[in-house]
């Protein structure tokens, strides 16, 4: 069992860790200007770079950044409390579904959005809302396990 959980964790994580020393200057740069007296931070690459950090007392705070130092979002642990009272409206809608992790997303388009996973038994999903609480997406995220039903990761349902 651990080795199936292994094998699907890697599926969905495609980011590599990167050593600081690895990363830009420009990159640790825009960081620490953008966000003044961190400690620790850990790195990743995918598609930008990753910085992952404590902010104000919330843990797994993010920003990404492109490779010439350029911000491109951060992404910031909330309650669900702090949802529009729209999205707060949709999740009720959403028996059989706990809320598992919230994020208010800002962007370098001046956007800000929220993020939340919902998961039960068989599913997973992201939720995507605007600053009003309106529903941008809804898609999956990891493993679906819907009895009777055969399943394939890349089916982006």
């Amino acid at each position: 069992m651990g080795f199936v959980f292994h094998f699907m964790h890697s599926i969905y994580e495609s980011d590599t860790r990167v050593p600081a020393d690895d990363v830009p200057i420009v990159v640790r740069d825009a960081l620490s200007a953008r966000f003044p007296g961190l400690d620790e931070v850990e790195w990743k690459f995918d598609e930008h770079y990753e910085a992952g950090f404590t902010w104000k007392d919330a843990e797994d705070t993010e920003a990404y950044f492109e490779s010439d130092g350029t911000w491109v979002r951060s992404e910031f642990p909330i309650d669900a409390a702090g949802l529009p009272e729209a999205a707060k409206a949709y999740l009720k809608t959403q028996p059989g579904y706990r809320v598992v992790d919230v994020e208010r997303i800002e962007s370098a388009t001046n956007t800000v959005t929220f993020q939340v996973e919902l998961k039960n038994l068989f599913s997973e999903w992201d939720v995507v809302f605007d600053e009003s609480g309106e529903v941008l997406t809804r898609t999956r995220d990891g493993p679906v396990i819907e009895p009777g039903v055969e399943t394939d990761p890349d089916d982006g349902a």
